[in-house]
């Protein structure tokens, strides 16, 4: 029985240090594990920024800031440390000693493993993750169409104006072709979802462009999303807006349909009354609470003061009270014809023309025909073309 029994004692050793291995191997486990989520980021910069703050921000899907945290910057370098974040891109910035932002921002994205920042140079370099290093590649190429378009783009003041199978349009259009593929080609990644998602906007110009000559590839060009994003109320805004930009195209050499809409004195009248009356009509849409609006009528009454023989500005109202359009009218001081209905994007003008921003625009020819589609800097390169 003692034999016995001194088996037994051995045994019960033999549980206790498999019990003590099992345990570390579990510690070490969870260690790495922790380790292995984290980011560490790592970051130079000239020694005369010593004693500033070095300032990591977080984004949240709608790249706005949520959370903020700050280094000291010591002998040129700074260093934060965190767990991994794959949302939403990030971003670096440096603030002075008065709190005021110097030099670049760098966006990153804060993946796990050790990521490198420069700051020493004309422009801040980002390398180290897999993601990361992906997204420098991304930058780089997306500055260099940059640099191209820079050259040839006209320098107006408030609007951009891309005629088609110009230069300016080919550029634009390649920048959207590599923008679309190097999203495809890593949407498996969070850098690809995350570059979608921030591209999902017609203002976005070389998507606009992009899209807007593949309109009958859509599905091919986004056959690669998931039908998480698919459901995503941006994505489903983004492809609302494309229908619409696809309808707006095709309204181009159709007459225009007939409105019957309100004047300033309450007087019933028809769109149409208006064409054929002058060469040309600019059927305008706006509002009083539209700020880009506002910002086009120095320009409108520029081109009517010079062109009103010839060219007659329609200006059509989605303001949904009759108070502030009025008011709005009396300040702004516009010599041309005003209407409105005070059913603003709801109204029969505005689905017929599937009208989802303002300002909008439509120049029409003296026998109702749309010509073009555009804004106040669109209607002044036509009119110093055709009336000039």
């Amino acid at each position: 029985m003692e034999s016995l029994y001194i088996i037994s004692k051995s045994i019960k050793k033999m549980k206790i240090k498999l019990l003590v291995i099992f345990i570390g191997a579990l510690f070490l486990s969870v260690s790495a594990y922790s380790q292995s989520s984290k980011y560490f980021l790592k970051g130079t910069i000239n020694r005369s920024h010593d004693g500033q703050l070095a300032v990591l921000s977080k984004m949240d899907e709608k790249s706005i800031v949520f959370k903020t945290d700050t280094t000291i910057i010591e002998e040129g370098y700074f260093y934060f440390e965190g767990n991994e974040f794959l949302s939403n891109l990030s971003s670096v910035h440096i603030v002075d000693k008065l709190g005021s932002k110097t030099g670049q921002e760098l966006e990153l994205l804060l993946e796990s493993g050790n990521i490198f920042v420069d700051f020493t140079g004309d422009r801040p370099i980002l390398h180290g993750t897999p993601q990361n290093n992906l997204y420098m590649i991304y930058t780089d190429s997306i500055k260099f169409f940059n640099n191209t378009i820079i050259e040839i783009e006209p320098k107006w003041t408030t609007e951009i104006v891309i005629f088609p199978d110009s230069e300016l349009e080919y550029q634009y259009f390649s920048m959207g072709n590599y923008i679309m593929n190097f999203i495809k080609n890593n949407y498996n990644k969070e850098l690809g979802k995350i570059l979608l998602m921030r591209n999902l906007d017609l203002g976005v110009i070389p998507i606009g462009i992009y899209v807007s000559k593949n309109l009958e590839k859509l599905d091919e060009i986004f056959a690669f999303v998931d039908n998480k994003t698919r459901n995503h109320p941006r994505f489903i805004s983004f492809m609302e807006s494309i229908n619409s930009a696809k309808y707006s195209s095709e309204i181009v050499g159709k007459k225009v349909s007939d409105f019957l809409l309100i004047t300033p004195e309450g007087n019933e009248i028809y769109l149409t009354d208006y064409i054929g009356k002058k060469d040309y009509v600019f059927v305008e849409f706006w509002a009083s609470w539209c700020k880009p609006c506002l910002q086009s009528i120095p320009q409108f009454k520029e081109i009517y003061s010079k062109y009103s023989d010839k060219l007659e500005i329609v200006s059509i109202s989605l303001d949904m009270e009759n108070a502030g359009w009025i008011n709005a009218l009396k300040t702004q001081g516009m010599e041309w014809p005003q209407l409105a209905n005070f059913e603003g994007f709801d109204s029969d003008i505005a689905e017929a023309f599937r009208i989802k921003s303002i300002p909008f625009g439509l120049i029409v020819n003296k026998e109702g025909t749309i010509l073009h589609i555009g804004g106040s800097m669109m209607l002044k390169l036509f009119v110093e073309s055709k009336l000039n």
